[in-house]
């Protein structure tokens, strides 16, 4: 996230004594960073919320792009595609929970996640996607098989023809006719994105025509908007609808109800590449229930969402692939293999060597993620951590349960590390802990070190202390 909100305040140190005085200060230290990470892995380097054109090109080359409480804000895309959008391929709208609200993310951290269901919401974010510019983007189990199908096989073909090309002019509806931004100011409209304040209503219908004829029109009003151009007819463009074609129609898309029923479907047509998509959202719609996807006419993908089912060509494959089964006893001796560990944020390199899990650690707060647990609390009084580290104070073992699935610091355990490099074994009394007796554990998080920049770190076991002890 070396670019979120445009500028590297995150990177600023004001503070009098060994401080960075200058914002140019800060860029150098922003750029020394991306220098650092683009030689440690030797390849490009994509930063979430990419929005801050100091950086594109030498230092980062793609993102996704991001607006804070995109769907209850009016904006306008001139800035992007004028200023940004030839300097690199942009993804998405952003980590969907921040296109829905503000922080402190309030329902995300509650773990709700309404756009998972919500059609609506997810057609505002691939409308914003698409005035933007922007190229496909599936990121975390956040959606659907619909929405993440429709990104791939219609969004991932239709941003060929945007992502890069030259924009020719931005237009917006506004008294029966499309006019520029310039001549809305000139006019009296005072543009306003602010969340609280009214919107700018013509930020709702916006027109976008590049140098190769491409046109997209977006409608983020309640009301429907007609348009003409991709059909032999109008195209009534319901709220978060929209229509991109080329001047010849060898390119279709849209998002609208299809011609002459009331019912929406995502639909792509590129003559060029000889393809077809849609997704006829539960009607019988070009002949087809499904999700289908044809090349030179033929139907090569098919997915069955009720029977959560994909066809490709002759293969039959299930949509969503079954989970492992939780582990049911907390015995990790890493012998051979991380046994289900994961990587979270501040670990550079993780493996198995000598038949412990090592890491490198690049943050001071570290993390590491068991497999799904399914462990009866009452049935273990204490575990033991034997680890050795290079640098760090303290440890921390987080735990979820059934009725608690959320990692929080009020089912946490804390123990004093000796950074010596040499293998020490920490005994945690997970038994005492009032949220750990009568639950099922579901899973544990191991922050190895908490405090030092970079640690090395060698995990020979986490297991459970024999009753004995």
């Amino acid at each position: 996230e070396l670019l979120a909100g445009a500028s590297p305040s995150a990177w600023h140190d004001f503070a009098a004594d060994n401080g960075n005085r200058s914002m140019r200060e800060s860029l150098a230290r922003q750029r020394g960073l991306a220098r650092l990470i683009r030689t440690t892995h030797n390849g490009p380097l994509g930063s979430e919320s990419l929005m801050d054109q100091q950086m594109l090109g030498e230092y980062v080359e793609t993102g996704d792009y991001t607006f804070m409480n995109g769907h209850n804000r009016l904006y306008s895309p001139e800035f992007k595609l004028r200023r940004l959008h030839g300097l690199s391929t942009f993804h998405g709208m952003g980590l969907m929970y921040r296109f829905y609200e503000m922080p402190p993310f309030k329902q995300f951290h509650s773990g709700k996640k309404p756009y998972k269901t919500d059609q609506s919401l997810l057609d505002d974010y691939r409308c914003c996607e698409v005035m933007f510019g922007n190229g496909a983007y599936v990121c975390y189990p956040f959606a659907n098989w619909r929405y993440y199908l429709t990104e791939c096989l219609l969004v991932g073909h239709l941003q060929r023809y945007y992502a890069l090309r030259p924009v020719r002019r931005v237009l917006y509806w506004h008294d029966g006719e499309w006019v520029s931004l310039e001549n809305l100011v000139r006019g009296g409209t005072v543009p306003n994105i602010v969340p609280w304040l009214p919107q700018t209503q013509e930020f709702g219908r916006v027109r976008i025509e590049y140098v190769n004829g491409l046109t997209v029109v977006v409608n983020r009003l309640e009301k429907p908007f007609s348009v003409s151009g991709p059909c032999n007819g109008p195209l009534l463009l319901p709220q978060y609808g929209w229509a991109a074609w080329t001047d010849d129609r060898s390119v279709v898309a849209f998002s609208a109800p299809w011609p002459d029923t009331g019912h929406r479907v995502d639909y792509l047509r590129d003559d060029k590449q000889r393809i077809e998509y849609i997704d006829p959202r539960g009607q019988v719609v070009r002949g087809v229930s499904d999700i289908t996807f044809w090349e030179e006419g033929q139907a090569v993908i098919e997915a069955d969402l009720e029977g959560d089912t994909l066809r490709i060509g002759d293969r039959s494959i299930p949509l969503t692939a079954p989970a492992p089964p939780p582990v049911e006893s907390l015995e990790f001796g890493f012998d051979t293999s991380p046994e289900g560990w994961g990587i979270g944020s501040g670990i550079l390199t993780m493996g198995v060597r000598d038949g412990s899990l090592v890491a490198h650690t690049i943050s001071p707060d570290p993390q590491l993620y068991s497999p799904a647990l399914r462990v009866p609390g009452d049935s273990i009084e204490a575990i033991e951590v034997r680890m050795r580290a290079s640098a760090g104070e303290v440890g921390q073992l987080y735990f979820t349960t059934d009725g608690d699935p959320f990692v929080a610091q009020d089912k946490a355990f804390w123990f004093e590390v000796i950074p010596d490099g040499e293998f020490h074994t920490y005994v945690l009394k997970v038994g005492e802990h009032p949220k750990w007796r009568g639950q099922v554990i579901t899973g544990l998080r191991l922050d190895p070190v908490h405090g030092p920049a970079e640690a090395d770190i060698a995990i020979d076991s986490l297991r459970v202390v024999p009753a004995e002890r």
